[in-house]
């Protein structure tokens, strides 16, 4: 089922939401908990005293070639805690700074277009792809391609979601 991209973004936000309410009861209930809990791209021990995550956006569409794998730059940060992302040098890259296990997100909408299929992948150093989606697309409307999963990161490590499409023409993100 095809998505736009703000009920995309609303179903992260509910997810966020839910993370940040069971982590509540969970250290309420077990102070001494040590095991780390996710949220966002982040993570929380409960020795820890703030929360370690990124939320990064783009702000304009971007263009992407038919037939050409894209990385996505993120030109802006909603936060940034553990300085995980720059907006200029290597803007694609969440790199890794306090290894742990992390719930990574992402969303993206591609605009109105033609058929052909589309392809959102979360790469782990630039090669390796540890998830993947792809969705056919029959009719000229948005379709919106999105992830969740959770991942043991190490240090330095770091992510990147790459796109492709097969429209036949520049298709934008939006």
């Amino acid at each position: 089922m095809a998505r736009t991209l703000a009920e995309l973004d609303a179903a992260f936000r509910q997810l966020e939401h839910k993370v940040i309410r069971v982590r509540e009861v969970i250290l309420q209930d077990h102070p001494n908990l040590a095991a780390h809990l996710a949220m966002g791209l982040g993570t929380l021990s409960a020795s820890a005293t703030v929360d370690i995550g990124v939320r990064v956006t783009r702000s304009s569409n971007l263009a992407v070639v038919s037939q050409v794998d894209t990385l996505i730059g993120w030109d802006v940060e909603e936060y940034d805690t553990d300085t995980m992302h720059d907006t200029v040098t290597n803007n694609s890259r969440i790199t890794i700074n306090t290894p742990g296990k992390y719930l990574v997100g992402a969303c993206l909408a591609y605009g109105g277009s033609g058929t052909g299929y589309k392809r959102l992948q979360l790469l782990r150093n630039g090669t390796t792809a540890v998830f993947e989606k792809n969705i056919v697309q029959v009719s000229a409307m948005s379709h919106g391609l999105d992830c969740c999963l959770e991942k043991y990161c190490a240090v330095d490590e770091y992510l990147e979601i790459l796109t492709r499409h097969a429209d036949g023409s520049d298709q934008n993100i939006l």
